[in-house]
């Protein structure tokens, strides 16, 4: 069982990171889109290959690539807004939490001083600083990641794994084309 404090702590846990739900609801969206713009680069070598040579239409051409362009600037907009987004997200749970972990360490620091107690601010500090860190944004980035990559994989999950009559898909990304192989058997 928990002690008041502590059962206190998390609930202000809890409601500091409540605050910022919405933004990162915002973060997930902005995240979707800036993914869904990543197939700008091969959706452009496509309608390269299929409308430009064909045709030897250098109009066709020119308004791709102007498109492109314009489609890779929404792409970084929209990842600097992530980042920022972030920031702020980060900046406002050290914010909400920053007077009550100082009070924390200054009365601890009063009744036995301890080495791990003066780590408190930095404590929060890297927190903050790993709320705004790109690699949090990646958690946004994965889970979208992975459908656009479930193509590589086009077997079953009841599929995979050792035995007589099992195959598994070859990742065509590192060996070229794709190539089924056995596995061995138990």
């Amino acid at each position: 069982m928990q002690d008041r404090s502590t059962q206190l702590g998390l609930a202000e846990l809890r409601a500091a990171r409540a605050e910022s739900r919405s933004l990162y609801w915002a973060v997930g969206l902005f995240s979707l889109f800036a993914n869904l713009l990543m197939l700008t680069g091969p959706m452009y070598m496509l309608q390269v290959y299929d409308r430009v040579l064909g045709s030897r239409s250098e109009e066709t051409l020119i308004a791709l690539s102007i498109l492109v362009l314009f489609l890779y600037g929404v792409m970084g907009i929209l990842d600097y807004t992530r980042g920022r987004i972030m920031a702020r997200v980060g900046a406002r749970f050290q914010a909400r939490l920053d007077r009550r972990v100082f009070d924390a360490v200054v009365r601890k620091s009063a009744v036995a001083p301890d080495l791990r107690t003066q780590s408190g601010l930095a404590d929060l500090e890297s927190i903050q600083r790993f709320m705004t860190s790109p690699l949090l944004l990646a958690f946004f980035d994965f889970a979208l990641d992975a459908n656009f990559h479930h193509r590589d994989f086009p077997l079953p999950s009841s599929s995979w794994g050792a035995g007589p009559g099992r195959w598994a898909f070859v990742d065509s990304h590192r060996f070229g084309e794709p190539v089924l192989v056995e596995t061995a058997a138990n």
